[in-house]
């Protein structure tokens, strides 16, 4: 927990307060990160669904119509896109 801290606040260092925030979306983003697992990750990927989680959250994800594969285990690439669309990361995630 705390090296996973360590990492998010390294690159956004204005988060660190967010974080102690009980029911905030970067809260609530970093205990879904917790729960669901870092360890198959680079720290580009998990930094990404972090921010992805934190969108999620912010705007109320729940609710929209579309959330299709959000907070899943899936690959974060593929958390919601249209048959039309395709892949949505390169290589590099």
């Amino acid at each position: 927990m705390l090296l996973l801290r360590q990492m998010l606040v390294m690159n956004w260092p204005t988060l660190d307060s967010s974080l102690d925030e009980a029911g905030s979306p970067q809260r609530r983003a970093f205990d879904w990160l917790l729960a669901s697992g870092t360890e198959e990750y680079s720290e580009r990927e998990i930094l990404q669904r972090f921010a992805m989680a934190t969108f999620f959250f912010s705007t109320n994800g729940r609710d929209w119509s579309e959330n299709e594969g959000w907070l899943s285990s899936e690959h974060h690439c593929r958390w919601f896109q249209t048959k039309s669309y395709g892949e949505h990361c390169d290589g590099s995630g």
